[in-house]
Formats: structure tokens, C-alpha cells, sequence
């Protein structure tokens, strides 16, 4: 089936099982995110790939981690060596919506910043995990409401979401709120299981900037920069959304003058 080119073989969105298409829809449905490519403040055309030049600025900040002693000559043999590819955009069928649309999917498996991405997820997991209310999975949402499952009357029931999160997060914004986050919750490493030691802020400062600034990928191939946003398949990409959405919201109320709903921990 995989040698079949009039069909295409895709894993369904949220793990929800396996999508076969007819490949000429699939590319129907891929066509739809030309158009998104074909913003120029969020993505670039470039004439040549950068990947190596990216591998080795990569491999630079490592070393210099290394030379200080924050991480190990085993862990900078693991994020070092290997050979960069770039990266490749597709999407992934989104079965549980009407007419199937697809979640633009960017992998970022052995890319230039790839290892670095997996590095920057193991740095943040304090950061996240400390974020109230964070829910894994449904149990934990349900465990949670069932302690506020008596409210007075009228009560309304609000939920918000966010239109194309990733896409929508601006990089300096995102860096500010990270980087504060993670230099706040340094003193509660201590009380977590991590596989990573702490490092100084201009470093992991740095390490995000780099992260953020240096996603380049191809598609029908054509060579892409995103100058905004989070691109989905980064390893650090949900706990940066999720950090970044948390410090928003933490932002917006404690500037907001009017009365908060009765059940709201941020």
C-alpha cells in the first residue's frame, strides 16, 4: 500500500488512528495552507537550504554548555551527533472535525535544531509542570470540577480556545514570558525529577532565541523560514504554548479591573 501513489497514509490527529486518502484530496486539503505559506511576515522563501549552517551554530551552543560543565560529554554525543535534514511540512487529518481539514504539521525529526528543541523540552519541564490547573488528560479535568460541581445560581459555564495557537504566538513575546517563567521557578527544581541540570538564564535565553528564530522546512520543494510562531512537530513546542498561554492570561488579570469568575486559579 505504501508503493501505492493514488493514495496517502497519514496518522489521524490526536492519535485517533490511522487516515487513508485518495492522495489527489489529500493535496486538495495541503493546497489550503499555500496560502498561509504565503504570508510573508509569518514565512519566507529562501533560494537554498540552511540546514548545515543551522546544525553547526546548534552544535556551537552546545559545546560551550559542555566546556561549562551544564551538561555531559555522553548527553553532548547524543545531541551532537547525528546529520541534519530538513525539515518537512504535511498535515495530518483532523477526523473528528467536518470535512476532514488537516493540522499543518512540521517534523522536526533530525533536523539542524532537533536535539537542541528535545534539550530546551527537558529544561522547561518545571516551568510547565508548576502551571495551575494543567490538565493532562480528561480524569484530571474531572477530578478537578467535581470539587466545584456545586455553584450558585445563575452560574455560566465559560470556555475559551484559541485560534491557530502556534501559528499565533510572536517570538519576542514568547520569549519574554518563557524566559521569566523558567528563571522564576529555578529555585523549585529541587522538588522535581529532571534529567537536565539547571543552567544560567542568558543561556537558556539564548538557547529559546535560537530555537524560535532558526525553523526552516520544505514543501513541494521550496524552502520555507517561519519568522512567527511555534511550528507543531518542535519537542518543546506544547510546554512553550502552554507556558506562553499561562503567562498571557496571568498578564491579562492582573490588569483586569472587573469582577472574575468565582473559580479561577492563575
Amino acid at each position: 500500500m505504501r508503493n501505492d501513489t493514488t493514495i496517502t497514509i497519514k496518522k489521524a490527529d490526536k492519535n485517533a488512528g490511522i487516515v487513508i486518502m485518495n492522495t489527489t484530496d489529500y493535496n486538495i486539503k495541503v493546497d489550503i495552507y499555500l496560502t498561509l505559506l504565503s504570508d510573508k511576515d509569518t514565512y519566507s522563501v529562501l533560494d537554498t537550504s540552511n540546514t548545515n549552517n543551522i546544525k553547526q551554530q546548534a552544535d556551537k551552543i552546545l559545546h560551550k554548555l559542555y566546556r561549562k560543565n551544564y551538561i555531559t560529554f555522553k548527553q553532548l554525543k547524543n545531541l551532537t551527533g547525528y546529520t541534519a535534514v530538513d525539515h518537512v511540512f504535511y498535515g495530518i487529518p483532523k477526523i473528528h472535525k467536518p470535512n476532514v481539514p488537516l493540522r499543518p504539521i512540521v517534523s522536526q525529526i533530525n533536523g539542524p535544531t532537533y536535539q537542541l528543541n528535545k534539550y530546551l523540552h527537558e529544561l522547561l519541564l518545571v516551568a510547565e509542570a508548576v502551571i495551575p490547573y494543567l490538565f493532562k488528560d480528561t480524569t484530571a479535568f474531572l477530578n478537578t470540577i467535581q470539587k466545584h460541581k456545586h455553584v450558585p445560581y445563575p452560574t455560566l459555564l465559560v470556555t475559551m480556545d484559541v485560534v491557530s495557537l502556534y501559528t499565533n504566538i510572536p517570538h519576542d513575546e514568547a520569549i519574554n514570558y518563557i524566559t521569566e517563567q523558567y528563571q522564576n521557578t529555578l529555585k523549585l527544581w529541587s522538588t522535581f525529577n529532571t534529567t537536565v541540570k539547571q543552567i544560567p538564564v542568558h543561556y537558556f535565553k539564548e538557547i529559546l532565541t535560537f530555537c524560535l528564530s532558526n525553523c526552516e522546512f520544505s514543501f513541494n520543494n521550496i524552502i520555507y523560514k517561519q519568522n512567527y510562531g511555534l511550528p507543531m512537530g518542535e519537542p518543546a513546542a506544547v510546554r512553550v504554548a502552554n507556558i506562553f498561554m499561562y503567562k498571557h492570561l496571568h498578564k491579562f488579570i492582573s490588569n483586569y479591573k472587573l469582577p472574575l469568575p468565582i473559580f479561577l486559579d492563575v
